[in-house]
């Protein structure tokens, strides 16, 4: 859900800056703001090409005063002989808020469709170079169609006068010169497809608005005056008796909800002309912002990756899973040191990078299966009421199916982790990996809550170092808390080493790593 909730606040910056330049231009042409509002939608169905493309750009943020952490290297070193999911909610949710927000679009294009084979065409209209339909299921002036644009009028409006249907006419063919029809079409589609975020459906509702006050403004333009095209527009609104379907689809002429407004545009010269000025500067404003908003991550100095290609690769990944298309599985079974199952065993498998968090409980016979997730650098962490927190971090390749045997213990043994590297197949052999083989060493940081609780002591971990030099798997041998455990595996994972040699040739080794948190006096 984290990756929805990223969505959800960055889309709000962009389509927050959209309205409020719509707000200060509001004595500007209706036609400019229609085109900054129209631009941020455009700038929204891009976003998330936008955030896996644009570089990552990190904003540190003032860490909090921490206590000396200090952090030794063991000398012990082993070399390694080798290398069922539930639903995706989110995925199906979001699926069926997109069908919700196309269902008024289907109903409008099949209304619409109707009122087109149903209608008469118009004898001699007035002003038009398009078809005239003239519909007794109309309800109002209507304009449709994005290839083949037609405009609809209510039976009734063979008995208008000649002033109200010249006004009306010239309305509708200046939805058509702006191609309004198919910039409504998109903003719908966009708002469905971002149905979770409220402001796309705000700034939809402003879009159209705008249109019909740059169309009043054409209509003014042309000489009718606004005493005049305000009593005909008023006329016809008060004609309606119920909602048109066929608007969803097409662009109904007057609308009750956003007649105060048009009104008050009409009677007010210095706001009813047509736009001449350019909108460049609007343009560079708002594409500023979509790049920002895809790229500024606010984090603390000394936490999370510093590689913004590694954070944009993890973003894809993501996307990718939560449209089922890529994804790793996690599945296994859950033991005590006495090789008995254990029951309703809590596994949280949290991404550090983008704070993904995925839950799972073991069964009644200890067999748990971990949603689909995402690659990337992950920490599983296992919690049952009686056993020490089980700790590992790692990283996941997509469309890997990982199955693990995990043992939780209830002392300070390591008989767990001893047997866990035999199972794996580590050999032990001669050889070390010093300090001054760390090429990347991140330094802990000592956790707030530790500090206020006084909880200093060793944390030791065993590490998974691959040919590379990354830090594969880690797993927390002892620790005094689960807060200074989470700490180091935080820290640790970030390493990097030089490669060890073993006959000249770069192998995969296990080392034993210790962390001391030691409080200051």
């Amino acid at each position: 859900m984290s990756l929805w909730l990223e969505l959800l606040l960055r889309s709000a910056v962009l389509l927050g800056m959209a309205e409020l330049m719509r707000h200060i231009w509001r004595n500007r042409p209706a036609a400019v703001r229609h085109k900054v509002l129209l631009y941020a939608l455009v700038l929204l169905a891009l976003l998330p090409l936008l955030l896996v493309l644009v570089p990552e750009i990190r904003v540190p943020l003032p860490a909090h005063p921490a206590a000396t952490a200090s952090v030794s290297v063991s000398q012990t070193v082993r070399i390694a002989s080798g290398p069922s999911s539930g639903p995706n909610w989110p995925l199906w949710i979001w699926l069926g808020g997109v069908l919700c927000g196309l269902v008024p679009l289907l109903i409008g294009a099949f209304a619409t469709r109707r009122l087109v084979r149903g209608g008469e065409p118009m004898e001699n209209p007035p002003l038009s170079t398009v078809p005239v339909l003239l519909s007794e299921r109309a309800i109002v002036p209507l304009t449709c169609g994005v290839f083949r644009p037609r405009i609809v009028l209510p039976a009734c409006a063979r008995e208008w006068t000649p002033l109200r249907l010249r006004a009306v006419v010239r309305h509708e063919l200046a939805h058509i010169k702006r191609r309004d029809v198919l910039a409504q079409l998109a903003a719908q589609l966009i708002a469905a497809l971002w149905w979770f975020q409220p402001l796309a459906w705000f700034v939809r509702r402003k879009l159209r608005m705008e249109s019909e006050l740059a169309c009043d403004a054409a209509v003014l333009h042309s000489g009718l005056l606004p005493s005049q095209y305000a009593a005909e527009l008023l006329a016809i609104a008060q004609s309606i008796r119920r909602p048109a379907l066929a608007n969803f689809a097409g662009i109904g002429m007057a609308r009750r909800g956003d007649l105060e407004t048009r009104l008050h545009s009409i009677l007010n010269p210095s706001r009813a002309r047509l736009s001449r000025g350019r909108t460049w500067s609007a343009v560079a404003v708002l594409t500023s912002v979509a790049l920002a908003a895809s790229s500024v991550t606010a984090s603390t100095t000394q936490s999370r990756h510093s590689g913004g290609l590694f954070m944009k690769r993890s973003f894809l990944a993501a996307l990718l899973a939560s449209s089922g298309l890529s994804a790793a599985t996690i599945t296994g079974s859950v033991f005590d040191s006495h090789g008995a199952r254990v029951a309703d065993a809590k596994l949280t498998l949290d991404n550090p990078d983008n704070g993904q968090k995925f839950e799972a409980t073991s069964s009644a016979d200890g067999s748990f299966a971990l949603p689909e997730a995402p690659g990337g650098p992950y920490i599983l962490r296992i919690d049952k009421q009686g056993f020490k927190p089980y700790l590992s971090a790692f990283n996941l390749k997509d469309d890997s199916d990982l199955k693990r045997e995990l043992t939780l213990t209830v002392d300070d043994s390591e008989k767990t982790n001893a047997t866990a590297a035999a199972a794996a197949g580590y050999i032990p052999v001669a050889g070390e990996v010093a300090e001054n083989n760390l090429i990347n060493k991140v330094q802990p940081v000592y956790p707030a809550d530790a500090k206020q609780a006084h909880l200093q002591g060793t944390v030791e971990i065993q590490a998974d170092i691959s040919k590379e030099g990354v830090p594969l798997e880690l797993h927390v041998i002892r620790s005094p808390g689960a807060s200074l455990s989470e700490s180091a595996l935080e820290a640790v994972r970030q390493w990097r080493y030089r490669p060890v040699l073993l006959n000249g040739n770069p192998v995969a080794v296990t080392t034993d790593i210790i962390v001391n948190y030691t409080l200051s006096e």
